[in-house]
């Protein structure tokens, strides 16, 4: 007999809220049934149910770290191909069909919320209406291609007359992240939909069993990122959320990150916020940005090795920083702003 492997094309959900049970499907399911899942986290953990193939008990403890980890699943003859879970905050919900036009929107009851969803067909269109006050900040996260979704996504927002106000592509991948301030309270309707990636010469929006998609709804604190945007690794810092919505909510704005986990990133949630965000961890000590620093004069001189953690704070700005360095002296200067 020839060795056969579980090759699973998507999971769904893709992710799950901390302390949480629900049912996790793999497809294509594993044969033979029951098969064996490992996690990269010994908080998520995955039982097949033995009278439905391709179905997994999921929990997930209250202390699994936030953010992305991965799960296998593997038999006597090999392991699939890693996929994708996310540990969220928010509560979770999952997409219901018939929700392709405005007038069928899937009402969302609470925000901010996590809604796992398929695009299951051509031309599939997924709506969702919620309601919004007056000052709020629309914040709506997806996450499909970076979940390997065969997907370019995007987002339109429309009011509660059905007029379009808002539209989100790409960001720092393919997945769209739109954010609009509402001008009056309402109820406001969100449609996602995405071409085929890799691109084909068809015009049709895709839709396939695989084509999975988690987006989160705000209309609270939504944090972008953080200033500053990495942490020495070991040691507990103070963090500053950075995005929307933290006009009504400043007690949310403020994070401490444990720099204490495996890899280069800490996913790092707050009271009240919708959705984690990431931390870069490192090794080298750190220094902030100082103003003035816009000419040679006063330039905020440095050791190095260093990490400079600045901001840009307005047009025509210009930071400069003073490192002192001897003769035959190499040095490595990196830079990382677009990807954040």
């Amino acid at each position: 007999a020839l060795a056969k492997p579980p090759a699973i094309t998507s999971i769904f959900p893709p992710g799950g809220q901390r302390g949480s049970d629900f049912e996790l499907t793999a497809a294509d399911a594993p044969d033979p049934w029951p098969s064996a899942a490992w996690t990269s986290h010994p908080g998520i953990r995955l039982e097949p149910l033995k009278d439905r193939k391709g179905v997994y008990n999921a929990n997930v403890a209250a202390d699994t770290p936030l953010g992305p980890h991965l799960v296998r699943f593997y038999n006597a003859d090999g392991a699939s191909q890693p996929r994708i879970f996310f540990v969220g905050l928010a509560g979770e919900t999952a997409e219901a069909e018939p929700n392709d036009k405005l007038d069928a929107a899937q009402f969302l009851e609470n925000t901010p919320v996590v809604v796992n969803g398929r695009l299951d067909k051509t031309g599939d269109v997924d709506a969702f209406a919620f309601r919004a006050n007056k000052g709020d900040w629309i914040v709506a996260q997806c996450h499909a291609y970076s979940l390997d979704s065969p997907v370019d996504a995007f987002l339109h927002l429309h009011d509660e007359h059905g007029s379009k106000v808002a539209f989100a592509p790409d960001t720092q991948n393919l997945d769209p992240l739109l954010a609009w301030q509402a001008k009056r309270t309402g109820t406001h309707t969100l449609t996602f939909a995405g071409l085929v990636f890799p691109f084909n010469a068809s015009a049709r929006f895709h839709g396939s069993p695989h084509t999975v998609y988690r987006m989160t709804i705000s209309t609270g604190p939504f944090a972008r990122n953080t200033y500053p945007l990495g942490v020495a690794r070991g040691v507990k810092t103070p963090v500053h959320l950075v995005g929307w919505g933290f006009e009504r909510q400043q007690a949310a704005q403020a994070a401490m990150v444990d720099a204490a986990p495996v890899g280069d990133t800490a996913w790092v949630g707050a009271n009240g916020l919708a959705a984690p965000v990431p931390v870069l961890l490192g090794h080298l000590p750190g220094h902030r940005e100082t103003e003035p620093n816009d000419s040679t004069e006063t330039a905020l001189t440095i050791a190095w090795p260093s990490a400079v953690h600045g901001r840009i704070g307005e047009a025509d700005d210009e930071d400069r920083f003073g490192i002192v360095a001897a003769k035959g002296d190499r040095l490595r200067l990196r830079l990382r702003a677009s990807e954040f």
